[in-house]
């Protein structure tokens, strides 16, 4: 898509509300600026404002964690995130719309046809998963909080017909009391495997299974807290707890840059395939007249972390990006 002669690319977060959708693209936003030693990538003013607000709550409820629950405000009504590469003295070349929306429209048979249109519209999909709602308890609350079910039914609709490229990323977030040290972060990875079986099941039928990537990129958000309690009301979880790791432990997210370097990682196989046709086309001429710009991307996306718990389920082929 072009918009004021700007190639523009749409990225969909997916997950039902206070999972943590916006909380993740914060954690992006405070930890990748830059692409390479040329490229940069710059928030609109607006989301900009809005991310750093987000850090902002993040950073109080990590200050006020010791005496009080943690709530950070839910999305209340669909809002885009804006990015854009450029470099310097350059008007920018690619745009990066992150589309968010609020998560009760999962089960609003009014809204949902508007997170239907997303996910047609999106070459890349983000599921922020709810890492505590995940883990504890066996995963009893799983279903309940991620609703798991839901999403699949939605890819089920949306890629039935797909007959081009897509990136899919499993993000589990409020993930730091399964990643501190001395723990096992196979039990995460395993987790978000036992708990997305239907959806991963799904990609991998025939049809799906040469088109879609799919990948675990877990995202600590704040990165100083450890889980203390869930304070739990008629057998449901109603707020979580927390401490810090050490006392004056400030904000200080982990791992945000992985989506956006899967992503990164995505595009640049498609041209090194030559594979970017139709809506794509533009994406082979981006790369193939500017080198240098190849080559930072390539650099920058080469980081991204295979170790457990981050993981390619599906599609190495389609990200084994070298330039």
């Amino acid at each position: 898509m072009t918009q004021n002669n700007i190639q523009e690319l749409n990225i969909t977060m997916l997950g039902p509300s206070g999972v943590g959708k916006t909380s993740l693209l914060a954690a992006m936003y405070q930890q990748v600026q830059a692409i390479g030693n040329l490229t940069q990538l710059k928030p609109s003013k607006v989301t900009q404002v809005r991310l750093h607000d987000r850090l902002m709550e993040l950073q109080q409820m990590a200050n006020q964690i010791e005496s009080t629950g943690t709530t950070v405000r839910t999305t209340v009504a669909p809002q885009s995130f804006i990015f854009e590469l450029q470099r310097p003295n350059n008007p920018p070349f690619l745009r990066l719309k992150f589309q968010d929306y609020p998560g009760g429209y999962l089960a609003d048979a009014e809204y949902k046809g508007q997170v239907i249109q997303f996910l047609k519209n999106a070459n890349t999909v983000i599921i922020a998963i709810d890492a505590i709602a995940l883990m504890e308890s066996r995963g009893k609350w799983n279903e309940r909080i991620n609703k798991p079910g839901q999403i699949v039914e939605l890819f089920q609709e949306v890629y039935k017909d797909l007959n081009e490229r897509r990136l899919v990323i499993l993000a589990p977030v409020k993930c730091e009391t399964y990643l501190r040290p001395g723990t096992d972060p196979g039990k995460l990875l395993a987790s978000v495997v036992d708990g997305y079986d239907e959806l991963i099941n799904f990609f991998q039928t025939p049809e799906l299974q040469d088109k879609v990537a799919v990948v675990v990129t877990p995202v600590q958000t704040v990165g100083c807290v450890v889980l203390t309690e869930i304070q739990v009301v008629d057998g449901e979880p109603q707020q979580y707890r927390f401490h810090k790791t050490f006392p004056g432990a400030a904000c200080a997210p982990q791992d945000g840059d992985q989506p956006l370097m899967y992503l990164l990682r995505f595009l640049l196989k498609l041209y090194i395939d030559k594979q970017a046709r139709g809506g794509f086309a533009w994406l082979v001429n981006l790369f193939a007249q500017n080198d240098q710009l190849g080559r930072e991307v390539n650099a920058f996306a080469n980081n991204c972390k295979k170790d457990t718990p981050f993981a390619v389920l599906q599609g190495d082929n389609l990200l084994e990006a070298k330039l």
